[in-house]
């Protein structure tokens, strides 16, 4: 696959719009799997919802370079938000969704975030830090039904007001686009920042290791919160045009072996932990 067209190399516009225009546009590129439901999305819903992002952050004021911080359970919001962030050439930071206050501080201060999504059930960790970070300008909460103040807003009212055309702008490689954190254990965490040409290096391995081919039903088990669910829960799978799985729910074995067997996933990424812990529950000697 050609990654980059015309040294396009934004991340967003090459895991939506270079996939509509590929032919893509119709295929499944999320398939959304809740304890209550299943809810698929195509390219064209990548596309049109991260799309909206874009247009709305930019009404809010985000600019090239701002920080822009998701604190969110896995859910399809995330993708999108990511996504649309990094269209408009800002920076996505996802946080660990079991961060407390304490963790939070010392990421959201140190990056200078400007806006951060988050939910209902979350919301109280951010009200409790705000007053020492002086960069924070308004809170998006995604499961709101209305503005809570001029500065925590709902993202239904913000989405709904948005346009779902975008061009994104041309975007050479050296532009940062993801900002990941270390996980802090050696002392205070560190920020590193990726940049969009990190998509290269992104579908190569995921290409050459993950031995990924064009109908393929993938599913990684990490989460967004942490690099390798980024580059090979996002990235990698969304600039190859696949369709992937994901579960919103919590660990369950008998869940997983469902999903795996029903959504007939040909590529699983996950971890030695939650290999061990599903041999646990299985009669596979």
């Amino acid at each position: 696959m050609n990654v980059v067209i015309n040294d396009q190399y934004n991340i967003g516009y090459i895991c939506t719009k270079q996939q509509c225009d590929s032919g893509k546009a119709d295929k499944i590129a999320l398939r959304w799997v809740s304890p209550n439901q299943v809810q698929d999305y195509t390219y064209a819903n990548l596309e049109t919802s991260s799309n909206k992002i874009a247009n709305a952050l930019l009404n809010l004021g985000v600019n090239k370079g701002d920080r822009v911080v998701i604190f969110i359970p896995k859910s399809p919001e995330l993708y999108f938000i990511f996504l649309g962030t990094i269209k408009i050439q800002a920076i996505a930071c996802i946080l660990f969704s079991a961060f407390g206050e304490e963790a939070l501080l010392d990421r959201l201060k140190d990056s200078q975030a400007k806006i951060l999504f988050t939910n209902k059930y979350l919301l109280h960790k951010i009200k409790a830090i705000w007053p020492n970070l002086p960069d924070l300008k308004k809170i998006i909460v995604v499961d709101a039904d209305s503005n809570e103040s001029d500065r925590i807003l709902a993202y239904s009212g913000l989405v709904s007001q948005s346009s779902d055309a975008y061009q994104v702008p041309q975007t050479p490689p050296d532009v940062p686009s993801v900002l990941h954190y270390t996980s802090g254990s050696t002392g205070k965490p560190k920020g590193v920042l990726h940049v969009h040409r990190s998509v290269l290096s992104q579908t190569a391995t995921f290409k050459n290791i993950f031995g990924i081919v064009d109908d393929d039903i993938y599913w990684c088990t990490a989460d967004p919160g942490w690099v390798t669910g980024v580059s090979y829960g996002m990235i990698g799978p969304f600039s190859h045009g696949i369709t992937q799985v994901n579960y919103g729910g919590k660990y369950d074995p008998e869940v997983w072996f469902t999903i795996l067997q029903d959504e007939k996933v040909t590529v699983w990424y996950t971890a030695p932990t939650a290999l061990r812990m599903l041999m646990q529950n299985s009669d596979v000697d």
